[in-house]
């Protein structure tokens, strides 16, 4: 686990805000803390196991994008089409547990330096039926908030687009589910399968 590992505070931080507030509270159980305050809590205990139970239990709790990929006969590893990451945990008939280190490359508008910001990106494949689903939480894609100046972005390391470009190059091919799922909506055929309702009385 050398990313996680090496990962430093505040990369440990921006991992944990992925996840909803309820679920952290829940897990080091402080809930009368912010969210902030118990991700930077989180980070400085650096308790690595926890932080990899929180990932696997919770997962489904964050926004993610699936993509269902159909893999040739020679049967390539998806896993070589990410690059820079490390298998957290993987389960016997179960899922495998990921992790990739996303670098932005920014430039402050104000100060006019360049820094760098790691990112952690937790993933899932999983094997369902005939078909390997990988499936990623969604990343913030403006570095930008996590500085208190304007910056513009000169470079990112890895995204979903070029995990597909590099999936494409081993003969497999990906179908995003969130894209799908978008398309029927506006084609109208088909509508949210639930709804809620608030009365402004």
């Amino acid at each position: 686990m050398s990313i996680l590992e090496e990962a430093s505070e505040d990369e440990l931080v921006r991992l944990l805000q992925l996840f909803p507030a309820s679920v952290l509270k829940l897990a080091w159980e402080k809930p009368k803390l912010t969210k902030e305050a118990i991700c930077r809590a989180a980070a400085k205990e650096r308790d690595l196991q926890k932080i990899v139970g929180l990932i696997r239990t919770s997962f489904a709790r964050c926004r993610m994008h699936v993509h269902v990929l159909s893999l040739p006969d020679n049967q390539p590893s998806p896993l070589t089409a990410i690059t820079d990451t490390e298998v957290l945990q993987s389960e016997a008939g179960g899922p495998t547990w990921i992790l990739a280190k996303v670098s932005f490359v920014v430039i402050l508008q104000e100060a006019l330096t360049k820094e760098t910001v790691n990112l952690l990106w937790p993933m899932r494949i999983e094997e369902v039926e005939d078909h390997t689903v990988l499936s990623t939480i969604v990343l913030e894609r403006n570095p930008g908030v996590l500085f208190d100046e304007g910056v513009s972005v000169v470079s990112r390391s890895l995204d979903e687009k070029l995990i597909t470009k590099n999936l494409r190059a081993l003969n497999i091919q990906a179908a995003d589910l969130h894209k799908g799922m978008k398309a029927l909506w506006e084609e109208d055929y088909m509508d949210a399968y639930k709804t809620k309702f608030r009365s402004p009385d």
